[in-house]
């Protein structure tokens, strides 16, 4: 993918999350049904990174070719997204704010507190959250923070 094409859908420092207030306040994914998640291996982690921010599940293909190559990291989306979407799946976006000055860790809000996903898009560890380059907390219910660091696919 041209980098100026991948820069304008995908890069973090430029999204935001678009809700829709006329059906249950639900967060408007902008992924593409035809660009699966390991269709663009460079733009993976923060794919996953931006569904996990969301609440919104990861585009996958499901077939014998991408469960061999890629099933384990499948599995640890899943147990990991899985809680935070049971916890808060009809909940409305309630909050979203940029935690650096360029943009590239972030925070949703859903519900009164169901849950909370910190992102941290960058290369390096954010000083103020601690979360890593390249991973993502969450908390369901102000509960113990969990991590998910997905690596580049």
């Amino acid at each position: 993918m041209p980098e100026n094409v991948a820069t304008a859908m995908f890069d973090p420092a430029y999204r935001v999350p678009l809700s829709q207030t006329v059906l249950h306040d639900a967060v408007i994914s902008t992924d593409r049904w035809e660009l699966p998640l390991y269709k663009l291996p460079h733009q993976a982690r923060d794919r996953i990174l931006l569904a996990m921010l969301y609440n919104t599940p990861v585009n996958l293909v499901l077939n014998d070719d991408e469960l061999d190559s890629h099933g384990e990291q499948i599995a640890e989306l899943q147990r990991f997204f899985h809680p935070l979407h049971e916890a808060a799946a009809t909940e409305p976006m309630t909050g979203f704010d940029y935690l650096s000055g360029d943009n590239l860790v972030q925070r949703t809000e859903f519900g009164d507190g169901a849950l909370t996903v910190t992102a941290n898009f960058g290369d390096t560890a954010h000083p103020a959250s601690g979360i890593p380059g390249g991973c993502v907390e969450a908390s369901v219910n102000g509960g113990q923070p969990q991590r998910l660091c997905p690596g580049n696919g």
